[in-house]
């Protein structure tokens, strides 16, 4: 009796274990579709062109040639190219994470590389403060506000909801 109740036991709990550890992981949170109006994707190309042509109209210390955005599945975007400072190149990249400040949307450089070394947090801010007053100017006055912001494997998605 004991031999086939400790049987049963082993075989409940593997199929129990083969559910929970076998089974594929949830779906990232997505917020609920009456929560937003309109979804606007922005591609990884038409990404990297707004940048460039914002580096064109801003004059920063240093010149970057070759930027490009990827988007990082989750919450990130990662620029990369590379920086001219005093005649010298060496590669900069960038981990920027957009956020939802009061309806705006606000990107933070988490972290920032220039030829492989780690600048200090404190530029990062400066840029930051840079980068979000562009952003600002360039979406102007919209009837929209953002209410969700994410990536995926090749945009920036952006979850809007008309402004009341």
């Amino acid at each position: 009796m004991g031999f086939i109740l400790g049987f049963l036991l082993g075989a409940i709990a593997a199929l129990a274990a083969q559910f929970v550890l076998l089974a594929p992981p949830p779906p990232a949170p997505q917020p609920p579709a009456e929560d937003f109006d309109v979804e606007v994707r922005l591609r990884e190309p038409f990404l990297t062109g707004l940048v460039r042509q914002q580096l064109q109209q801003t004059e920063l210390g240093p010149q970057l040639q070759d930027v490009q955005v990827d988007a990082l599945p989750g919450r990130a975007l990662r620029l990369v190219g590379r920086a001219t400072i005093q005649g010298t190149q060496a590669p900069i990249s960038a981990t920027i994470e957009p956020r939802v400040v009061n309806g705006l949307l606000r990107l933070e450089i988490t972290e920032l590389q220039l030829g492989g070394t780690r600048l200090p947090p404190g530029l990062a801010a400066s840029l930051d403060q840079l980068l979000n007053e562009r952003l600002q100017q360039a979406l102007g006055a919209t009837r929209f506000q953002v209410v969700g912001v994410a990536t995926d494997e090749q945009s920036l998605i952006l979850r809007l909801r008309e402004r009341t």
